[in-house]
């Protein structure tokens, strides 16, 4: 329209096909020099946008490359001497292991985060069902998987503290430790899922309307077709 203004940044809907690509192409890239520029590219605007907002999201990435470390070591532990930790000596193999899936947990949380920190809910809903025509179901349920995180945040924080009262350990290390923690947590955001659907259903949901398919050109849009552009340009040049 005349006069109208072009939106600067991306769409939630740009912002998730962004995210979908990225995800395939973390798993089309085969050698460290490709997953390291993804990594680069997304993980590091991802980690210092998101980490702030959603510091557990956070450690549960670096939670999951130490949980790869200890993995490999029992099955890829080969090959040359790397260094040693007391008697465990750390062979190539582990540490190879460790590095190509650790890239690919660190560009998948960073544009996680990217997109986490970026988008509201409501916003995140209208969008994907206006540019994607996605069903209003979906939608509603990426939605508010988003707000879920934040909420799980806030749980997260209750249980560390019921935990501590009674006792428990600071920060988790055990298994046992971790079940205390997660068990809880997807009880908890299970039941609050539950009645969310129950209260949406009850206020008409089924009944709505889908909205009306458009498309919303941004200035992040061209952005990001260029961002994907040189994570191509990475992994067919060290393929």
């Amino acid at each position: 329209m005349p006069g109208s203004k072009i939106r600067l940044g991306p769409t939630p809907a740009q912002l998730f096909i962004y995210g979908i690509i990225v995800t395939l192409l973390v798993f089309v890239a085969d050698s460290k020099d490709a997953l390291l520029a993804l990594a680069l590219i997304n993980g590091v605007p991802g980690f210092l946008l998101g980490a702030r907002r959603y510091p557990f999201l956070t450690l549960l990435v670096f939670i999951g490359i130490w949980g790869t470390f200890l993995n490999a070591l029992l099955l890829v532990n080969t090959g040359e001497p790397v260094f040693s930790i007391g008697l465990l000596v750390v062979r190539e193999g582990a540490v190879n292991a460790t590095m190509i899936i650790g890239l690919r947990f660190i560009t998948l949380g960073g544009v996680s985060l990217l997109y986490v920190s970026q988008i509201k809910p409501r916003e995140s809903l209208k969008s994907l069902e206006a540019e994607l025509g996605l069903p209003k179901g979906i939608a509603f349920s990426i939605a508010f998987a988003l707000r879920l995180l934040k909420l799980g945040e806030q749980d997260i924080r209750e249980i560390l503290q019921m935990r501590r009262q009674r006792g428990a350990r600071r920060i988790p290390v055990t298994p046992s430790d971790y079940e205390s923690l997660m068990m809880p947590l997807l009880s908890l955001m299970l039941e609050r899922a539950r009645w969310v659907g129950i209260a949406a259903e009850l206020r008409g949901f089924a009944l709505r309307e889908n909205t009306r398919r458009t498309f919303i050109p941004t200035l992040g849009l061209a952005v990001l077709v260029l961002i994907l552009c040189v994570q191509v340009y990475f992994i067919i040049l060290y393929g």
